[in-house]
């Protein structure tokens, strides 16, 4: 839900489209039908975002290093159309607070994911 929403922050093209779904796939090889049904909803906006709380503690215990990497990959979705708009960097600053990771590294993630995509 959060690389939708990060990356629909601004109207979801399809190279974002695409990247969410191949991204998730690739990360999530034996999905159910079920959950490729429910992430093909989320694709579409018609899935609810998860509450702060949730995002909390599906998160609590993971690393910083997997906490940026999040990050890098929600930049990388919204870049996925070599756009990165204003939306979307609010909408991944707002997911990098909650997974905890400090402002300056979410701006040089994008500096740097910036730099490759464009």
């Amino acid at each position: 839900q959060m690389f939708y929403e990060c990356a629909a922050a601004d109207g979801l093209s399809k190279p974002e489209h695409d990247w969410i779904y191949a991204h998730q796939i690739s990360y999530q090889p034996n999905m159910s039908a079920e959950q490729l049904g429910e992430l093909k909803k989320i694709l579409k906006g018609e899935s609810e975002a998860p509450s702060a709380d949730e995002v909390d503690k599906f998160f609590a215990d993971w690393g910083d290093g997997i906490r940026r990497m999040i990050v890098w990959n929600l930049v990388e979705a919204c870049y996925a159309d070599n756009q990165y708009s204003e939306l979307e960097g609010e909408a991944v600053a707002k997911y990098a607070a909650r997974l905890k990771v400090p402002e300056s590294d979410v701006k040089e993630i994008e500096e740097i994911v910036g730099s490759l995509m464009t």
